[in-house]
């Protein structure tokens, strides 16, 4: 069969840690938008992480605008994809990728499940282990590593998805269940209060999926999920 050869061929170890030192959003290389110029900075002194994951081959040129004059970026395919998110959250723990790989099909499981606790439990516990020091205490820190994790178990997930009355965080779609997620700095009634008032779970009404609203809130002393609320739709 077919195995990821490209990615074994050498690790981005440099490329994650600069990442880690700007406290790049990770989801954010799914799709960006560049102009031209971007492609001529390679100086050694102020190294830019989107021109060198592209000089690298991580990221790839996918549409150009010539309206705006503006190239589209993405992985240049699932298989870097995975491999390099898979790098990166093993750069970020204090785990192995093995050890990582069965935590992240214990919480594959338990959402596919619908075992909400477990989700949240088994997120606790991948959240303690990541030893970074330089962690931000700020709500994009938490929501790129819950990106990074959903992304690695192959569920299809969307963030910052626009409404009429405002930005829901992220929406995962499973095959029976949609997932209206809400993250906060502090409690998790605040972030589930939000998806009510401004009714998020009305775009997804005629999907014909259950629709679960899930609040997360963030404890920035305890790096960490801190408690979370659920509803159904």
């Amino acid at each position: 069969k077919f195995e990821g050869f490209w990615f074994k061929t050498g690790t981005p170890t440099f490329l994650t840690k600069l990442i880690q030192q700007r406290n790049f959003q990770i989801n954010w290389l799914e799709e960006v938008s560049v102009k031209g110029e971007i492609f001529d900075k390679y100086e050694i002194s102020t190294l830019e992480l989107i021109p060198l994951l592209f000089q690298t081959g991580y990221l790839t040129i996918k549409n150009y605008n010539f309206s705006t004059q503006e190239y589209t970026l993405s992985y240049p395919n699932n298989e870097v994809r995975l491999s390099f998110n898979i790098h990166l959250l093993s750069a970020l723990s204090d785990k192995t990728m093995g050890e990582n790989a069965m935590l992240l099909n214990d919480i594959r499981q338990s959402l596919l499940k619908n075992d909400i606790e477990k989700f949240i439990l088994l997120l606790q516990i991948l959240f303690k282990g990541i030893t970074y020091p330089l962690i931000d205490d700020k709500e994009n820190y938490y929501h790129s590593i819950f990106y990074l994790v959903i992304k690695l178990l192959g569920f299809d997930i969307e963030t910052e998805v626009l409404t009429c009355d405002g930005r829901i965080d992220a929406v995962i779609k499973c095959t029976n269940t949609i997932y209206v997620i809400e993250f906060k700095l502090g409690t998790a009634q605040s972030a589930i209060e939000q998806i009510q008032k401004k009714q998020y779970q009305l775009k997804y009404q005629n999907d014909g999926k259950q629709i679960v609203l899930l609040g997360i809130g963030f404890d920035t002393e305890l790096k960490n999920i801190g408690d979370y609320q659920m509803l159904i739709g």
